[in-house]
């Protein structure tokens, strides 16, 4: 028997939802969303916070148009296709 899991794609503006906050397991970037989604992205699309220290990738700041880390120049758009997983 086979299970199929179909992902389901989403951007931050998809819906009008905004980032509350950011956490990294593994190879994954993780978002919470206020509407209480949560979504991933690969870090393989993101060499700097993948190769970023845990103080690094901490230091963020979150703003109209998505996530920025000042200090490794990094950026992840609000319009980025990411995994719900909700």
């Amino acid at each position: 028997m086979f299970i199929f899991y179909r992902k389901k794609y989403i951007a931050l503006t998809d819906r009008n939802m905004k980032a509350i906050f950011v956490w990294f397991e593994g190879e994954r970037l993780y978002i919470k969303t206020d509407d209480g989604r949560t979504l991933w992205q690969s870090l393989l699309y993101y060499q700097r916070l993948k190769n970023a220290t845990e103080e690094q990738r901490g230091n963020y700041e979150l703003g109209a148009f998505g996530i920025h880390w000042e200090e490794i120049d990094e950026d992840v758009s609000s319009t980025m296709q990411m995994v719900d997983l909700s």
